[in-house]
């Protein structure tokens, strides 16, 4: 899915690969954050 959405915005120019680009760092970086956190906190518990 990603891969498609990538190539309609190559097809629409630079500002539109990187406001895609932009927009899935945002979506993931949460993702790690809670992985860390998650790991801190179960090495305290032990």
């Amino acid at each position: 899915m990603e891969s498609e959405i990538l190539k309609a915005a190559l097809s629409q120019g630079i500002l539109a690969v990187l406001s895609i680009f932009l927009l899935f760092y945002i979506l993931k970086a949460p993702e790690k954050r809670d992985m860390k956190q998650e790991e801190r906190e179960n090495n305290k518990q032990d």
